[in-house]
């Protein structure tokens, strides 16, 4: 099962464009994820204009968000260094 959570946006201050930040947690090769959430957009723009009461509502643009990989990684080294002490 494939599980996404969104980390945050930018949002054009006109609301014609948005930049969704999301992650993964599952195995999942993130190219392969932002590329899904691409081809997912036009549904999720929909469903966004169904529920909210805009005027316009903003294009949309996935991109994965490798923060919470990077401070893993780290977090990981960190242990690692304090094992060998």
């Amino acid at each position: 099962m494939k599980s996404i959570t969104i980390t945050g946006s930018e949002i054009a201050p006109d609301l014609s464009f948005a930049k969704v930040y999301f992650t993964s947690l599952s195995e999942i090769d993130h190219k392969q994820l932002e590329k899904e959430m691409d081809e997912a957009k036009d549904f999720v723009r929909k469903f966004v204009a169904e529920r909210m009461d805009l005027r316009q509502t903003p294009k949309l643009k996935f991109v994965y968000d490798e923060s919470i990989e990077y401070g893993n990684r780290i977090e990981k080294i960190i242990t690692e260094m304090k094992k060998e002490d």
